[in-house]
């Protein structure tokens, strides 16, 4: 085994480790940022642990003679161009320390994606580390809810929450306030997009061990505990954009199956819904009051959080309106709503529920337009995978990758962490530059069937 052989298994190794522990929010504040006299989150500036395993897998990847046709090809110039926007919103932001953080944290975003392209990463091993992450996780938000606190710990970046604490987030009923599951995550709603991620990774791995191994009951009872852990986890978080998420990469695989004809993942897809089902009704018969509120929006704090949502909406666009051209600056949206509304509080301050605006209000139209671009070229490449019903297999990595970009998709429609908040940013790009990467094998695949298809006919 040669050095390069050797460096690639250490990134390799190093890369599951950095989706382990990617949750998980330890980090050290070096500068705690204020906003009217209260704590300013997003003028915060941290380092968390996994930047410095960040670090180190960059460091090595510089070392690594570039695979074979592994290039970003069309996508270069798009992310090029769109941290190039970025970039120059430094010369206009209302808060420079700000940006240059926040630019700081995309850039290391953007090389996630050059990183994952360029080294060696098993996708089945990277979905055995995110089921696993999700498992914990899960647990440990299962073990909130039922408790109904979150016991602070600097060491693991867990934070005090419990039910009676203003401004935790909760679900209030007739019989009381219930504090939904964090996990190790800031909000309940973060850890419901990530458990979505580790889900779709999950029934796609179910998906090739059908497949392509035989099918063991020491197997079958591992994955289905997984199942059943994590989409507990999920429904505790009580996050509607999450379980909307969720709904939507489920119904496009069955849509997808069903046009292509795969009986195979049709059938499994179908147990999964079955367990799916039955994990519900448990719910629903352990907390009904919880659910109906969450569901209905019937709550004061439901219909609170509707008509912060909608005034959220609402400012985003005088933003934008007044910064059309260039942005507030990247990072710099609760600064600029500060100085639109002066005189709130600090935990007011809230980035726009929904990232397109965001992005807008930041760093300009030209800039959310590159980004729809680039996420345009990402529904357009997918759709002309599986749209060749020509193709005999489109592989479970591209499955996993696609939906669980997918998902994340829906979820910027709803919140607005995966742009403003560094745990977000980072899953955001990682989920795209995997997705990148299985797109590039799954094309080389493609010519390869091709090839053989054409080889096959002129010899009969």
């Amino acid at each position: 085994m040669n050095i390069h052989k050797y460096l690639n298994k250490a990134i390799e190794y190093f890369f599951y480790l950095f989706v382990v522990l990617l949750p998980w929010q330890t980090r050290w504040i070096w500068h705690q940022g204020y906003i009217n006299g209260g704590l300013w989150e997003y003028g915060t500036f941290s380092v968390y642990i996994t930047d410095f395993l960040f670090l180190v897998i960059l460091f090595l990847s510089f070392f690594l003679k570039n695979r074979s046709g592994q290039k970003i090809g069309i996508f270069g110039p798009y992310l090029y161009g769109f941290f190039l926007v970025c970039f120059t919103s430094i010369f206009w932001t209302v808060n420079k320390d700000v940006s240059w953080y926040f630019i700081g944290r995309l850039l290391q975003a953007l090389l996630l994606v050059w990183i994952v392209v360029r080294v060696n990463v098993k996708w089945s091993a990277l979905a055995v580390f995110f089921i696993l992450s999700g498992v914990v996780q899960a647990g440990l938000g299962i073990y909130q809810f039922f408790s109904q606190q979150v016991t602070a710990n600097k060491w693991l970046g867990l934070a005090a929450h419990a039910p009676d604490v203003l401004g935790d987030f909760v679900v209030q009923t007739a019989s009381g306030r219930f504090l939904r599951a964090y996990g190790s995550l800031p909000s309940p709603n973060i850890l419901g997009g990530f458990l979505v991620v580790c889900l779709v990774f999950l029934i796609c791995l179910i998906f090739y061990v059908y497949a392509h191994h035989p099918v063991r009951l020491w197997k079958v009872i591992a994955m289905a505990t997984a199942f059943v852990v994590i989409f507990q986890g999920l429904i505790f978080t009580f996050s509607r954009s999450a379980w909307l998420a969720l709904g939507s990469a489920l119904i496009s695989m069955l849509i997808m199956f069903l046009w292509q004809g795969d009986r195979l993942r049709l059938q499994v897809l179908t147990r999964v819904v079955v367990w799916i089902g039955l994990i519900i009704v448990f719910s629903v018969v352990l907390v009904p009051d919880v659910w109906q509120t969450r569901l209905a929006g019937s709550g004061r704090l439901e219909n609170k959080s509707v008509e912060e949502r909608g005034s959220g909406i609402g400012n985003s666009l005088e933003i934008i309106s007044q910064n059309w051209t260039h942005g507030t600056g990247l990072g710099t949206y609760t600064q600029a709503l500060r100085d639109f509304l002066p005189n709130r509080k600090s935990w007011e301050y809230q980035p726009v529920h929904l990232v397109y605006l965001l992005v807008a209000g930041e760093i300009g139209l030209f800039g959310a337009a590159l980004l729809l671009l680039i996420i345009f070229e990402f529904f357009r490449k997918t759709l002309s995978r599986f749209k060749n019903r020509h193709r005999s297999f489109v592989s479970e990595g591209f499955l996993a990758t696609s939906f669980s970009f997918l998902a994340l998709l829906v979820v910027s429609l709803f919140d607005h962490y995966l742009w403003s908040l560094a745990f977000g940013l980072i899953l955001f790009w990682l989920m795209f530059g995997l997705w990148v990467r299985q797109w590039l094998e799954e094309g080389h695949a493609g010519l390869i069937n091709v090839l053989v298809d054409k080889l096959f006919h002129r010899e009969s």
